[in-house]
């Protein structure tokens, strides 16, 4: 199933910001950052706090029926810059194996009546707050869509929001390939939607990516 950027535009709703969406943000923030050496990627500066503060507050600032952040290699340290957040903190035991064991931890404290989840990669601090809710506006105008996801110059990226009708298959999840498994399955289900923002394509990996990303002032 794939939406042009004109019919988007065309049959787009603005969803009343006073009221909550049923669709539940869950920031996975658990993992090693190997590729870093010793520094966690997460917690670097981008622009007055950390890589995962702004995250945070990009995500506060939109109308999500709850926001839950999964934590797992420095937890403790990460704890103090999230307590007067408007955040629910789940930590993931199992991090080391595999991102799919954060969707399960994330999704596993979902407390319902929610129709979908959003999964944003905590190192994507470049992500636009207008491509969010463009996602969010698509998944509920189609209610048949199994996952919603932004598409930036023919490449797909990141966040990426789940229909819960898929949370089985969530808990199911293994290793580190997180929803791509599902992509795979569910082909028929998948909404693809055009945005310009090469926010979706520019995580934090290496101390390289760093110092290009950070250091450019997009975050």
């Amino acid at each position: 199933m794939y939406i042009q950027l004109k019919q988007i535009v065309l049959k787009r709703v603005h969803l009343n910001t006073t009221i909550r969406w049923p669709i539940v943000a869950i920031v996975l923030a658990a993992g090693e950052s190997r590729r870093m050496g010793k520094q966690n990627k997460l917690l670097l500066p981008c622009e007055k706090d950390t890589v995962l503060e702004t995250v945070v507050d990009r995500l506060s600032a939109l109308p999500f029926r709850e926001r839950i952040v999964v934590l797992g290699k420095d937890a403790d340290r990460m704890l103090p810059l999230l307590q007067n957040r408007p955040v629910q903190i789940v930590r993931n035991l199992d991090f080391r194996t595999g991102i799919s064991s954060s969707i399960r931890a994330g999704v596993q404290a979902v407390k319902g009546g929610v129709q979908g989840y959003l999964f944003y990669l905590a190192d994507m601090p470049f992500v636009l707050p207008q491509t969010i809710r463009a996602l969010c506006e698509v998944f509920l105008q189609h209610p048949d869509a199994g996952i919603v996801l932004p598409v930036y110059q023919r490449r797909r990226g990141n966040p990426v929001i789940v229909h819960q009708k898929l949370t089985p298959e969530l808990l199911a999840l293994q290793g580190d390939a997180g929803a791509r498994q599902l992509m795979q399955r569910f082909v028929e289900q998948v909404v693809e939607v055009p945005v310009n923002d090469p926010g979706i394509h520019r995580d934090i990996d290496t101390m390289a990516d760093a110092r290009r990303w950070l250091g450019s002032g997009d975050c």
